[in-house]
């Protein structure tokens, strides 16, 4: 949310149109429409709150949002180990060293999200 391509001068007025034409198809196809912010954890992105707040008024309970980045960020803080060393993708040298190499989700990261998202669905039929 909030990460639009170029050019355009009326974001919020394109997200609200997106983010309403999406959820409206999803429940016109009685599907739980689910919003997930993903991947700005260490940009420090945050979601526009005129956006949230659109989207909680007209849509009130009939969309599931998952904060993963912070969820990423409770499990630094609880496990005391940085973003790259839980959530980055590494090599084991012939050493046993973690040789960290790509910043997309390894697989602790997507076991977190898939969780995640499942109890936030699962939470959000039990309603």
């Amino acid at each position: 949310i909030g990460i639009l391509p170029n050019p355009t001068n009326r974001k919020p007025e394109l997200e609200k149109y997106f983010y309403s034409y999406v959820i409206d198809k999803c429940i016109e196809n009685d599907a739980i429409p689910v919003i997930v912010k993903v991947g700005y954890y260490q940009w420090n992105v945050t979601e526009p709150q005129s956006l949230m707040q659109y989207l909680d008024n007209q849509y009130a309970e009939k969309f599931i949002f998952v904060d993963l980045d912070k969820v990423q960020k409770e499990t630094v803080t609880t496990k005391g180990e940085s973003f790259n060393t839980l959530f980055w993708i590494y090599h084991i040298s012939p050493t046993g060293e973690k040789i960290f190499y790509d910043p997309h989700p390894n697989e602790d990261a997507h076991n977190l999200f898939a969780h995640t998202i499942f109890e936030k669905i699962k939470l959000h039929r039990s309603k």
